[in-house]
């Protein structure tokens, strides 16, 4: 009869031990993640060359959030082994993680860089928001105090950290 209780006392034990383990590994993990796009309060910056199409690209996505559920992603694309250059491609993205697919039929998008009126002359849309820009608008979105923008009839905000990440992209 003490043996079986020792039994019940070790599984319990054993039980608890792997419960808590597994908690630790969780908040490890959500730890992990929440720094996974900045080091220091500093966005990190993906930079991979594409040997096949003789391409460097760069990238980043945002962690947090517009105010409307969409996250903000900059990509410049360069010929050759540079990371930017006159021949650099440089697009912003706006990711939806909606499943009605709201943006694939409304996708007017129109930005106010503080205080001037943009609106992007090619966008490209499979759920998700996609825009070409310029050099000279990649930069005063990058400089800019305000930038703010509405996408269909949403409204949101680019925040700082996402105008950093572009302005460390696009630096000369």
């Amino acid at each position: 009869m003490r043996m079986q209780g020792f039994v019940y006392i070790g599984f319990i034990l054993i039980f608890c031990l792997m419960g808590c383990s597994r908690v630790t590994e969780k908040r490890m993990d959500m730890k992990r993640a929440s720094n996974s796009s900045y080091l220091n309060n500093k966005p990190i910056i993906e930079i991979e060359y594409d040997e096949f199409d003789n391409e460097t690209i760069s990238h980043y996505t945002a962690t947090n959030k517009t105010g409307i559920g969409l996250k903000v992603l900059w990509q410049v694309n360069t010929p050759g082994k540079e990371t930017l250059s006159e021949k650099s491609k440089i697009r912003g993205s706006l990711m939806s993680q909606n499943r009605s697919w709201t943006y694939l039929n409304c996708n007017k998008l129109i930005f106010i860089i503080d205080g001037e009126r943009y609106i992007p002359n090619k966008i490209e849309h499979d759920g998700n928001v996609s825009y070409s820009m310029d050099f000279n608008i990649a930069k005063r979105i990058s400089s800019a105090a305000s930038v703010r923008g509405k996408l269909c009839w949403n409204e949101f905000e680019i925040f700082k950290n996402d105008k950093d990440a572009l302005a460390n992209m696009i630096k000369k």
